[in-house]
């Protein structure tokens, strides 16, 4: 899935602009066919180092394979009173090392790691 810059022409006035479209390739046999699933418009305003992240996350939802949310709360600055009251689950907390941290020492503010189900089987859904 990705977006494609479309130049159109207006027929009337003979204007030339560009459209956005959300495509999908499918292939059907030995033949590659691109199919429009969206046209994003003219004033399509994510700039184009987004345009793949989009994708990713509008192909997520169309095919549903999204199994849970998940949120960190800041320990010393809240309590996710909130997060409890919705039901989410309270998973752990972070060592407040961060992603890439060199070191091995907290560095980060510890965080509560809340995680809240989508669906009832979102184990399977992780795990393929």
């Amino acid at each position: 899935m990705y977006i494609r810059r479309v130049r159109t022409r207006n027929k009337t006035t003979g204007e030339s602009y560009f459209t956005h479209r959300l495509v999908r390739t499918e292939r059907i046999g030995r033949r590659v066919r691109q199919v429009t699933l969206l046209n994003l418009g003219r004033h399509f305003s994510l700039a184009p180092k987004d345009w793949s992240s989009l994708c990713l996350r509008i192909e997520e939802i169309l095919s549903g394979q999204l199994g849970l949310l998940e949120t960190f709360v800041e320990t010393q600055r809240h309590r996710g009173t909130c997060y409890k009251a919705a039901n989410w689950v309270h998973l752990g907390q972070t060592v407040g090392r961060g992603k890439k941290c060199p070191v091995h020492e907290s560095i980060l503010p510890i965080k509560d790691i809340w995680i809240y189900p989508l669906r009832k089987n979102f184990r399977t859904v992780l795990c393929q």
